[in-house]
């Protein structure tokens, strides 16, 4: 029999695995950008100053004295650049008329279409229609029954506006161009560029006129008491100035400077004509700045000379009146009739012609100060006249006869067709039925 310690009894379970001694793997930890440290800013310990080292103190910068030298430079500078600026803007002011957006246009219009249109006078018009024709500024403006037609120093077509006025006028000064309907309502204010305004009166025209700044004047027919109704309108077409008469007024002219109107008007008295020539100034509620009137002359037409005088045109006398001395004038006719007239610069070209002749007449040329520059028989027909700076223009059924200050200068053969005589620059021109022509001036 066995001895029991040396009996071992075994399991027939699974045999248990070793635990290993070892930490189980951990995985490897997710890369990550490395931050960097927080910066710690750590003040270092200042020195202690030595005993024998100087203390540094801060010295505020020195101030600059301004010699006397450059504060009167500085003084100068300015002026002269207040100067500059002064005269630059004075200048604009002067100009303005020439650099104004009108001139822009126009000569925007002449670049796109290479330069002024035109081959050059003479040119084809419908001369017979041609109701007046007056220089515009280097242009040359005709009226017609239908329209109002602008041509320019070669001749071509710058402007055609049809219009449908029964009874037109049209006054020219400097750019401007006023068209009215006698008779009716319409009035208008044109250059080159543009139609500026159009207006419609209350009462019929009778007469218009401008000035080169652009001031309008136009006389109506009266309400109410009245004959007559004198309205003043700025280039814009504001109304200005508005009076009403009780004589009745026959024309109306506008200074130069464009600050007054002169007006002629006639009545009955004690069954003679009487005629008054009035001055007023734009101020409201004042009397005329000047009158004058006399009985025996029918008044026709007023007009202003460019050196400032007045002008008033009767059936038998001229009148000159000069507002500043108080003084006017009379030239009488010696008895003919009138025929036509025509204000120039400092004077004024009337012609007259003897009762019941039929050819021939006589040119009468009158100094603004009223007196009588020189007379001229001419045995040709009288068909037109104009006026300039330079002279007077006598235009007769064959022939343009040209007179200077003081006598006849020369003679211009022209076709017998001829109707109007005007100037355009150093230029005469003449309208016949079919063409209109440019004739240079004789020398003298």
């Amino acid at each position: 029999m066995a001895n029991k310690q040396d009996l071992k009894i075994r399991s027939h379970a699974a045999p248990r695995k070793k635990k290993d001694a070892r930490p189980a793997a951990v995985p490897p930890p997710v890369q990550q950008s490395p931050v960097p440290p927080a910066y710690t800013y750590r003040e270092s310990p200042r020195e202690a100053p030595e005993a024998d080292a100087p203390i540094l103190k801060e010295v505020p910068p020195k101030k600059r004295r301004r010699s006397g030298r450059s504060l009167i430079w500085m003084v100068f500078s300015r002026l002269v650049l207040v100067g500059v600026l002064l005269t630059g803007g004075y200048l604009l002011w002067q100009n303005w008329e020439k650099i104004a957006p009108d001139s822009l246009v126009i000569w925007v219009e002449e670049k796109l279409s290479g330069g002024a249109g035109g081959e050059g006078y003479p040119v084809s018009v419908a001369g017979g229609s041609v109701l007046h024709m007056s220089e515009i500024e280097g242009n040359l403006a005709l009226l017609s029954d239908t329209s109002f037609t602008i041509l320019n120093s070669r001749g071509g077509e710058a402007v055609r506006r049809p219009h449908t006025f029964s009874a037109p006028i049209l006054k020219t000064a400097g750019k401007y161009a006023v068209l009215a309907e006698t008779g009716s309502t319409r009035l208008s204010l044109e250059t080159r560029a543009q139609t500026l305004w159009s207006v419609t009166l209350e009462h019929p025209i009778i007469s218009a006129d401008v000035s080169r700044n652009g001031t309008t004047a136009v006389i109506t027919s009266g309400g109410q008491s009245y004959n007559a109704e004198i309205v003043v309108f700025d280039k814009k077409g504001k109304e200005i100035y508005r009076r009403s008469r009780k004589r009745q007024a026959v024309d109306v002219a506008v200074s130069p400077g464009g600050d007054r109107v002169a007006i002629a008007s006639i009545a009955a008295e004690n069954g003679a004509i009487k005629s008054y020539l009035e001055i007023f100034t734009f101020a409201a509620d004042k009397d005329a700045a000047f009158t004058h009137e006399a009985s025996g002359i029918l008044l026709a037409a007023v007009d202003y000379l460019a050196s400032g005088q007045t002008v008033a045109v009767g059936d038998t006398a001229l009148w000159i009146a000069d507002e500043k001395t108080g003084a006017l004038k009379q030239t009488d006719f010696g008895g003919q009739q009138l025929l036509g007239y025509a204000p120039g610069d400092d004077r004024v070209a009337l012609i007259t012609q003897a009762y019941g002749a039929t050819d021939g007449c006589r040119l009468l040329a009158v100094t603004a100060d009223g007196a009588t520059a020189f007379t001229a028989d001419i045995h040709e027909a009288y068909r037109h006249v104009a006026a300039d700076k330079n002279g007077v223009y006598l235009l007769t059924g064959s022939a343009v006869h040209v007179f200077g200050a003081a006598a006849e200068t020369g003679v211009l053969e022209v076709p017998s067709d001829g109707r109007l005589i005007g100037t355009l620059g150093d230029k005469i021109m003449v309208l016949g039925l079919t063409t209109l022509r440019q004739y240079d001036r004789p020398a003298a």
